[in-house]
């Protein structure tokens, strides 16, 4: 299981032990590149650092042919696993047809802004593997996405598309399973999933909601059954959006009872509280140019 995430960024400190704890309690090993942000930017050139996953991604894929790994688990440092008890095996095969191994196991995205969201996946080690990740960082379709919206996700999307991967045109136009789309597709090496299997956000917010309020006991964590039979049963809380470290408290305190040390609490308020104050300083900004590009306009057409 591997994560990366630069030293300045607060919420891969709060994620970090939580996923460590999950994959040394299932017997897997849990690597965490913790860098500055002058060595990730090193690594990945002139791209967002989003692309250090990549790197990463690549690397394991070439270490596991000594380590005798059969699958590498990448998850996103804002990304935290809500149910300890399931171990990933229950993920590496579709359940209707135990004898398909697939070769990337990932999730559709939150929105219909993308196809499909990187925050958690499972990569086999396998050359198909290592030629896919390959293609995301040096085929010439990847360029426009190394500083553009969504990065490395954006660039696995476009890649699979050009490689014709077998039996994903079967589901174009792409539907996702929350605006009518089938809950699980299969193509000849990929198993999508539901937005919610993986890493659930938007769509499962309103459960952490009901949940906060119906102190069930026991937790749901404890109910048995694959994440893909239901959608009390998320395995993983990606905090997409502005405020990460409020977000994932709050999936932790209401899924797992789990509370900060006072150290760290305090250092998580503050951060919160100076993120929200460069929030509004970013959107006054925005509103102050806007004001200003408006009179400039209406100075230069004289109305």
């Amino acid at each position: 299981m591997i994560t990366a995430f630069s030293d300045n960024y607060l919420v891969g400190h709060l994620t970090e032990p939580w996923n460590r704890a999950y994959a040394e309690a299932h017997g897997y090993d849990f690597v965490s590149d913790i860098l500055s942000v002058d060595v990730m930017n090193t690594a990945v050139g002139m791209r967002s650092l989003q692309w250090y996953k990549v790197v990463m991604i690549l690397r394991c894929l070439e270490e596991a042919k000594t380590r005798g790994y059969s699958h590498i688990v990448w998850i996103d440092a804002d990304a935290v696993v809500l149910d300890p008890k399931s171990p990933l095996s229950l993920f590496l095969t579709d359940p209707a047809d135990s004898n398909w191994v697939p070769d990337l196991i990932i999730a559709e995205d939150m929105t219909l802004a993308s196809m499909l969201n990187t925050g958690v996946m499972i990569v086999r080690v396998s050359e198909w593997s290592r030629n896919l990740w390959k293609d995301v960082w040096t085929s010439g379709r990847s360029k426009r996405f190394h500083v553009k919206l969504f990065h490395e996700q954006s660039s696995l999307c476009s890649i699979l598309q050009y490689r014709k991967e077998e039996g994903l045109q079967v589901y174009y136009p792409f539907r996702h399973s929350f605006s009518g789309g089938e809950k699980i597709k299969k193509t000849k090496h990929v198993l999508i999933l539901n937005r919610d299997a993986l890493n659930f956000n938007f769509g499962g917010w309103s459960f952490l909601e009901e949940k906060e309020s119906s102190n069930l006991d026991p937790p749901l964590s404890d109910v048995e059954g694959h994440p893909e039979s239901s959608q009390k049963l998320p395995f993983a809380f990606h905090a997409v959006g502005v405020h990460k470290v409020s977000a994932v408290l709050k999936a932790l305190r209401v899924y797992n009872r789990y509370e900060p040390s006072s150290e760290l609490l305090s250092r998580l308020e503050k951060e919160v509280i100076l993120q929200k104050h460069l929030v509004n300083i970013m959107i006054s900004c925005v509103s102050e140019c806007a004001l200003v590009c408006f009179i400039g306009v209406r100075n230069k057409t004289g109305y």
